[in-house]
C-alpha cells in the first residue's frame, strides 16, 4: 500500500514538474525592445500626412552608419570607461565594486571602422562629394538628424503606454503547491494543490474599472485517498465619483501624449526640410561650391598677373618701362598670390566644418565632384592654353630689336611656335563665333527697348545684350585682319628663308 501512495505521488510531481516546464518564462528583453519598436512605428505612421511625409525607417542607425553599434543590442559589452570615473566604480569609498558591472566585457574603442568600407571614395581614397552624395553621407552619420529620429521616437513610446491603460489586459497563472505535516505519526497529511486563474480587466474613459476573475482549484489527498475541485467566478466594476473621475481627467494623459506625438513628427517633418536646406544650401555643400570657384577664379586672376608681370619684366630688359611700372605690377602679383591662399585656407576650413555638419571625421579626405562649377567655365582651356603660348612667343621676340637681331633659328623657331598656334585658331574661332550666336539668340524674341522704367532684371538683360553685341562687333573686326596678318606671316616667312634676315624682322 506504502508503495503505491508513493508511486502516485511520484506520478502528479512528475505531472507538476512537466506542467511548470510547460509554463513559458516570459517575455525576454530583446521582444520588448522589437516589440516597443514595432509600436513606435506604428504610431508614426498614423500621424504621416501627405503634407509631411516621413521616411520608412527604424530608431536604430543602419548597419554601414558611423553611429551603428554591431555588439548586441541587449546585453552588449560596456563601452570605454573613463580611467578617472572607473576609479570609482572599482572601489568606491574604500569598498570594492561589483564584478557583475564587469560580467559583459568592454570594447576596445568606443567607434567601429566598418563604415569606411561603405564611403563612396575614389582610386585615391578620397570621399567623392557631390549633392547626392552630401544628402545620403548626412542622412547616414549626421548626429543631429539621428537625435530629432530618437526624439520621434520617445514620443510615440507614451503614447503606446497611455493606449495600453485602455486596452482589454489578459492575465493568468498557475499554481502547483504540496504540504506533508505530521510526518511519521498518525495524523500524518499530504496533499497536492493544483491552482489557476484567467481574468481580464478593462479601463473606461470615465475612470471606471472592470475586472472578472475565474479561478480553479484542485486538491489531492494523498493519505486519505480523496480529491477535491471548487471554481470561483468573479466580477468587479469601480468607478470613482470624486477624485480623478470622469473624461476631463482620465483622458488628460492620453489626450497629452497623443498631440505630442502629433506635434513631434510635424516638427521632424520640417525640420527634415530646413536639414536639406542646411546640407545642401549655401551653408552646407553649395556654400562649398562657391569657395571652390572663388579659388578657380583666384587661380585665373593670378595666371593673368603672372603673364602681365613677366611681360613687363622684359620691356623693362628693353628700356620700355620703368621700375615703378614693374614694382606696381609686382605688387599685384603678390597680392593676388595672398588672396589665392586666403581662398584656400577658408575653403579648407569650410570643408572641415561640412564634414563636421555630415558628422564625418575632420580627418576623412573628401574631394568635390561637382559638375555643377562645369557652367563657370567661362574661358576654354584649350583656348587659355593658345593665349599663354602666344604671349610666350611674343616674350620671345620682345628680347630683341632692331639694335640686336635674333639669329635665323631663333626666328625661325618662334614662326614655327606661331604657325603652330595658327594652325589652331579656326577650330577655335568657329566654337567662339557658335557660343556667340547662342548667346545672341537669347535675345531675339525678348522686347528689350529701353523705357527709363525697367526693373534690375530687365536692365541686367539690355547691358547683357550691349555687351554681346560688342563682342560681336570686335570679333568681326578681328575676322576682318585676318588675312592682313596671314600675308604679313607669309611675307616674314619668305624674307627669312630667302636669308633677309632684316627684311624678315621688319615684317
Amino acid at each position: 500500500m506504502r508503495r503505491n501512495r508513493y508511486m502516485t505521488e511520484v506520478f502528479w510531481c512528475s505531472v507538476t514538474a512537466l506542467a511548470l516546464c510547460l509554463v513559458p518564462a516570459g517575455c525576454a528583453r530583446h521582444q520588448y525592445r522589437l516589440a516597443a519598436d514595432q509600436d513606435a512605428e506604428c504610431l508614426v505612421s498614423e500621424r504621416t500626412d501627405a503634407a509631411w511625409s516621413l521616411p520608412d525607417r527604424t530608431v536604430t542607425a543602419a548597419s554601414h552608419s558611423r553611429m551603428a553599434d554591431l555588439s548586441d543590442p541587449d546585453c552588449g559589452p560596456l563601452p570605454p570607461d573613463d580611467p578617472a570615473a572607473s576609479v570609482y566604480m572599482n572601489r568606491p569609498y574604500k569598498s570594492r565594486g561589483s564584478r557583475v558591472w564587469r560580467e559583459r566585457g568592454s570594447l576596445p574603442d568606443v567607434e567601429f571602422d566598418h563604415w569606411k568600407n561603405f564611403l563612396p571614395a575614389n582610386e585615391e581614397g578620397a570621399v567623392r562629394l557631390n549633392r547626392a552624395s552630401s544628402m545620403e553621407l548626412a542622412l547616414l552619420h549626421s548626429r543631429d538628424y539621428q537625435l530629432q529620429v530618437e526624439s520621434v521616437y520617445l514620443q510615440a513610446l507614451p503614447v503606446s503606454f497611455q493606449r495600453f491603460q485602455y486596452d482589454t489586459q489578459w492575465h493568468g497563472g498557475l499554481g502547483v503547491g504540496m504540504t506533508n505535516t505530521g510526518l511519521n505519526t498518525s495524523a500524518q497529511n499530504r496533499s497536492l494543490t493544483l491552482s489557476e486563474s484567467l481574468g481580464l480587466g478593462h479601463r473606461f474613459a470615465s475612470g471606471g474599472q472592470f475586472l472578472a476573475d475565474l479561478s480553479n482549484a484542485m486538491v489531492w489527498e494523498f493519505t486519505g485517498g480523496t480529491t477535491s475541485a471548487n471554481s470561483v467566478l468573479s466580477f468587479q466594476f469601480l468607478q470613482p465619483l470624486m477624485r480623478r473621475a470622469f473624461r476631463e481627467v482620465q483622458l488628460e494623459p492620453l489626450t497629452l501624449a497623443e498631440r505630442s506625438l502629433l506635434y513631434s513628427v510635424r516638427d521632424f517633418a520640417f525640420y527634415r526640410q530646413d536639414f536639406y536646406i542646411d546640407t545642401v544650401g549655401t551653408g552646407g555643400y553649395l556654400g562649398l561650391l562657391a569657395q571652390a570657384q572663388a579659388i578657380r577664379n583666384e587661380e585665373a586672376n593670378l595666371e593673368s598677373l603672372r603673364r602681365n608681370l613677366e611681360e613687363h619684366l622684359a620691356l623693362q630688359s628693353e628700356n620700355m618701362v620703368g621700375q615703378f611700372q614693374v614694382d606696381q605690377v609686382y605688387q599685384d602679383y603678390e597680392q593676388g598670390r595672398l588672396s589665392l591662399l586666403q581662398a584656400q585656407q577658408s575653403y579648407a576650413t569650410a570643408l572641415d566644418g561640412f564634414k563636421i555638419q555630415l558628422g564625418l571625421p575632420p580627418s576623412l579626405e573628401m574631394t568635390l565632384d561637382a559638375p555643377e562649377l562645369n557652367q563657370f567655365e567661362l574661358n576654354n582651356p584649350e583656348l587659355e592654353q593658345l593665349m599663354t603660348d602666344n604671349e610666350v612667343a611674343q616674350l620671345r621676340l620682345l628680347q630683341f630689336s632692331a639694335d640686336e637681331l635674333p639669329s635665323p633659328d631663333q626666328l625661325t623657331e618662334v614662326l614655327t611656335e606661331i604657325e603652330r598656334i595658327r594652325k589652331e585658331i579656326p577650330v577655335l574661332s568657329r566654337e567662339v563665333h557658335d557660343e556667340l550666336d547662342r548667346w545672341r539668340s537669347r535675345f531675339e524674341h525678348l522686347d528689350l527697348e529701353p523705357s527709363g522704367m525697367e526693373d534690375d532684371s530687365v536692365s541686367g538683360l539690355i547691358r547683357e545684350q550691349e555687351f554681346a553685341e560688342r563682342l560681336a562687333e570686335a570679333l568681326q573686326e578681328i575676322d576682318q585682319e585676318a588675312p592682313a596678318d596671314t600675308k604679313a606671316f607669309e611675307e616674314c616667312q619668305a624674307a627669312l628663308a630667302s636669308g633677309d634676315l632684316a627684311a624678315a624682322w621688319e615684317t
